[in-house]
């Protein structure tokens, strides 16, 4: 059996290896409704493990897919979940569950001897429609990203934008401990034929 991971403080094992997550919705319906408890809920990660995921790498992207009939601003959030106690579902055709994977294919067979091996972290990504909410309390914003679109024509350049967070070492921008996650939402209610693409990067390590 393998050392269970590299020791921490309070005496808990940290994973060996970073693990990260990739995923990016299809194109979203026009009047993709704007963010509510319920509604613009476009791609939902949730931790259902004890142990915890540490991010020290977060990445929003925003791409339009059609430009509207009229000049529109729209724009998307990333905001922390709690009391994440049921998954998102539904979100169309094309929606998928995505799980985090780890990058240090040497470290994975140690991660997974300790547990550590990520598999209770898991993205419900929107496909064409945003996704149906699940049970969760829905916290602060931890960034948001927007764009203002030019009325479509062929002479008009498709914006594509992101943000990036970045940790300089292991201290995690944020943690998702048992039942809490990040759900990325729409903020502004989309229409005049704009469509959309939005994308989730996270990378991190897990703590047991």
């Amino acid at each position: 059996m393998s050392k269970p991971g590299l020791l921490i403080p309070n005496g808990r094992r940290s994973s060996y290896g970073f693990f990260s997550l990739a995923c990016e919705t299809l194109i979203l319906a026009v009047a993709t409704a704007a963010e509510t408890a319920s509604a613009g809920h476009l791609i939902g990660v949730r931790n259902a493990k004890a142990a915890e995921f540490h991010c020290t790498f977060a990445r929003l992207t925003l791409r339009t897919a059609v430009a509207p009939s009229t000049a529109q601003e729209y724009g998307i959030a990333l905001k922390k979940v709690t009391a994440y106690e049921a998954a998102h579902s539904g979100g169309g055709a094309g929606a998928a569950n995505v799980g985090l994977f780890a990058r240090d294919v040497d470290f994975a067979s140690r991660d997974a001897d300790s547990g550590l091996d990520g598999s209770g972290v898991v993205a419900r990504v929107a496909g064409v429609a945003a996704l149906t909410a699940g049970t969760q309390t829905i916290g602060a914003s931890l960034g948001t990203l927007s764009q203002h679109e030019l009325v479509a024509a062929a002479t008009v350049q498709l914006q594509n934008r992101e943000r990036v967070w970045k940790s300089n070492d292991r201290h995690p921008l944020f943690v998702l401990k048992e039942e809490e996650g990040v759900l990325v939402t729409n903020r502004i209610l989309t229409a005049n034929l704009l469509t959309f693409y939005a994308g989730l990067e996270l990378g991190g390590y897990l703590v047991g």
